[in-house]
């Protein structure tokens, strides 16, 4: 499940922090499935500050996977942009669709890692 705390509304105060690192301690991975939100766009696809105010479907992508044997910025960027540019091809005409997440993770390792690539781009 993901899930979103709406501050627009409000100013963060250490009680919001505390919630964060209460998710931190005690499950770090569900930290992804977490966010706040401030003036959040209705029906975005970005998850999981996602709020739908209307039905549809996003997709999903964790674009570090294409930056696998990227030599540059420029070329992991070209591949995300062929990949958007090839979904909306495929589903910007159907009825619900309301666009791509394209959040980057930095954690974990590998080809889906932002930190690998920096790593790899900058040295460890």
């Amino acid at each position: 499940m993901c899930c979103h705390l709406d501050l627009t509304d409000e100013e963060p105060t250490l009680d919001h922090v505390a919630l964060l690192m209460r998710f931190v301690r005690e499950a770090a991975p569900k930290t992804f499935y977490f966010s706040y939100v401030f003036s959040n766009v209705p029906s975005s696809p970005f998850f999981p500050s996602a709020a739908y105010e209307r039905p549809g479907f996003s997709v999903g992508l964790q674009p570090t996977d294409l930056a696998a044997g990227c030599e540059s910025q420029e070329e992991w960027f070209a591949r995300m942009r062929a990949a958007w540019e090839e979904i909306v091809a495929a589903l910007g005409d159907m009825p619900g669709f309301l666009g791509i997440d394209s959040s980057v993770a930095p954690l974990g390792s590998g080809a889906g890692s932002l930190i690998d690539f920096v790593g790899k781009r900058c040295g460890d």
